[in-house]
């Protein structure tokens, strides 16, 4: 599934649940920004958002779509041939905490 929601550059919300196909016009509009929550997202739109849509380097795409037991931080630099812009790339885990106890939910 995908979740959308569109703010504007003051921060309110513009819209949300965007069709697909305006996704990359929202993108260009420097007057409003778009974020996209993939939750258990199909094959088809996994591939949509993170290689048709960003462009991002395969190696961010794997990291997206398999799970990752270790946080992050990756930049990425394009090169002539790449179509991404330069990006800083992040996994990030929750912590839940129970009393004084700390956890990650993915390392239990």
């Amino acid at each position: 599934m995908i979740r959308s929601l569109v703010f504007t550059t003051q921060g309110r919300l513009h819209s949300k649940d965007i069709e697909m196909f305006l996704m990359p016009t929202l993108l260009t509009d420097t007057n409003l920004f778009l974020w996209i929550d993939l939750e258990n997202p199909t094959p088809e739109e996994a591939k949509f958002v993170l290689e048709e849509l960003f462009h991002f380097h395969p190696l961010s795409i794997q990291d997206c779509v398999e799970a990752s037991l270790a946080p992050k931080v990756e930049e990425y630099s394009p090169k002539e041939e790449d179509r991404f812009a330069p990006y800083l790339f992040m996994v990030i885990h929750a912590v839940i905490t129970v009393g004084r106890t700390a956890f990650s939910p993915r390392a239990s």
